[in-house]
């Protein structure tokens, strides 16, 4: 049998940090893991792909030149997309350690995803979960709104219960 486990969304917003915080509860109170997950924007790279139009048009390089200059660019690319991931990482670290959640004594996960919607990566994650708690707002968008929309496709998609909760 699979072990137990919540996952949370966190983005730094004061709605997330009281996220993190019932979901700690939950998990302790489940016995379960905690899966804090926090979805970054991703760097948009750019230099493969003007390379590759260069290259492609023929006109500025010869083919071993053309060569090396995708090769260049992707690799800049790859180091830009894993400098991103480092300070997503770390910045969910911080946001883990500065809530005032009670961890002791938990399994807990952490997660930085930059290649899905928050929404999108969440609702995949309760697949798995037997709860996801999110914040009822979160950094972007419309203030004033009751729901958020990341928290309002979490409820209408995720497969597990959905916990909504605010700061």
């Amino acid at each position: 049998m699979a072990r137990a486990e919540v996952v949370v969304g966190v983005d730094g917003s004061p709605d997330s940090v009281a996220a993190l915080e019932l979901a700690a509860e939950e998990a302790r109170s489940r016995s379960a893991r905690l899966h804090a997950v926090y979805v970054y924007e991703p760097r948009r790279t750019t230099e493969a792909m003007t390379a590759a139009a260069v290259v492609a048009a023929g006109t500025w390089t010869s083919p071993t030149t053309g060569d090396s200059m995708l090769k260049d660019a992707f690799r800049r690319d790859d180091q830009e997309r894993a400098e991103a991931k480092q300070h997503a990482e770390a910045r969910l670290r911080q946001m883990v350690s500065q809530a005032d959640a009670d961890l002791s004594g938990l399994d807990v996960e952490q997660s930085a995803i930059g290649d899905e919607h928050p929404a999108a990566a969440l609702v995949r994650l309760s697949a798995g979960a037997d709860l996801l708690v999110v914040g009822s707002r979160g950094l972007g968008g419309f203030r004033g709104l009751l729901l958020g929309s990341v928290s309002q496709q979490c409820v209408h998609h995720a497969t597990c219960p959905v916990l909504v909760t605010r700061g």
